[in-house]
């Protein structure tokens, strides 16, 4: 499938769709797409893409996607209910201190639920680079979903 968005850029689902889920889309001309199986039956995608901030293209590309195969956009951040997602709220920036010399980041983070209340997290940052997009990406089953809620929950101060 190759879709074309307003920059007359086009983005096209390179991997093999019978081994990852569906919501992990990659885009075209991303490099080095790796795909990790994570703890209790998720999956990681992540790549970079040679894309100027603010990254519309390929954001605007992966929500359609998500929409065409019937992903919702979530408002909240479904681990930290009230804590808008940058559908939201837009990009955000911050010094990353892990780093040194600390970088300063600027980072697009959204969550998708499916009918089955799969969640997909997609993280989009730029790191110094403002030409480098680095695309993170994260499948977690209804089930899974739902106990790192309680777990979540479970831990909240009373």
């Amino acid at each position: 499938m190759i879709t074309c968005v307003a920059g007359n850029r086009c983005f096209a689902q390179r991997a093999d769709k019978s081994r990852h889920p569906d919501s992990l889309i990659t885009v075209q001309w991303a490099t080095k797409p790796i795909y990790t199986d994570q703890p209790r039956g998720g999956t990681a995608l992540t790549y970079t893409v040679p894309e100027s901030y603010p990254a519309d293209d390929a954001i605007t590309f992966i929500r359609e996607a998500l929409r065409k195969k019937g992903w919702k956009p979530l408002k909240e951040d479904f681990m930290n209910p009230g804590l808008p997602t940058s559908e939201s709220r837009g990009w955000d920036q911050f010094d990353d201190a892990t780093h040194q010399p600390p970088t300063h980041v600027y980072q697009w983070m959204g969550d998708w639920e499916n009918n089955a209340h799969d969640i997909t997290r997609y993280s989009f940052e730029y790191f110094s680079n403002l030409r480098v997009l680095h695309v993170a990406a994260l499948y977690i089953p209804a089930d899974t979903a739902a106990q790192m809620k309680r777990d979540a929950a479970r831990n909240l101060p009373h």
